[in-house]
């Protein structure tokens, strides 16, 4: 089990900031008028991107308490093992987060498919070992 929540913990990363990225190039591409005021230039958000799905990768580590049998028989304290600390680091940046527009969608943009993949492949886990 631990192998697979690692693996699944890499694929999340990168399929995160992959989409994450895409997605962020799409909007620059969409609305190019509004990025000419910003006076970051746009890797430096890439590089966000990368910390942010960082530092959401980091505070998922408590997913590895699902290989003890105690915590991933009792549904409650599987998904907070899973998802408590994602999800509260993730608020804790969207709330705490002082700037532009452009902040807050790469936050949530981040966010929002770090979970996405995150829950899918929880859902994969819990397959796989029920």
């Amino acid at each position: 089990m631990k192998n697979d929540i690692l693996k699944y913990l890499g694929l999340t990363f990168a399929l995160s900031v992959l989409l994450t990225e895409l997605l962020l190039l799409l909007l620059y591409l969409l609305e190019q008028s509004r990025f000419k005021d910003l006076w970051v230039p746009l890797p430096t958000y890439f590089l966000a991107i990368l910390v942010l799905n960082i530092i959401l990768a980091v505070t998922s580590l408590p997913a590895f308490f699902l290989t003890n049998k105690t915590v991933y028989m009792n549904v409650s304290k599987r998904i907070l093992a899973y998802f408590l600390f994602p999800l509260l680091t993730l608020l804790a940046l969207i709330i705490f987060t002082t700037g532009i527009w452009i902040d807050y969608t790469i936050l949530i943009l981040s966010g929002l498919s770090y979970l996405v993949f995150y829950s899918w492949f929880y859902r994969k886990l819990t397959r796989t070992y029920n």
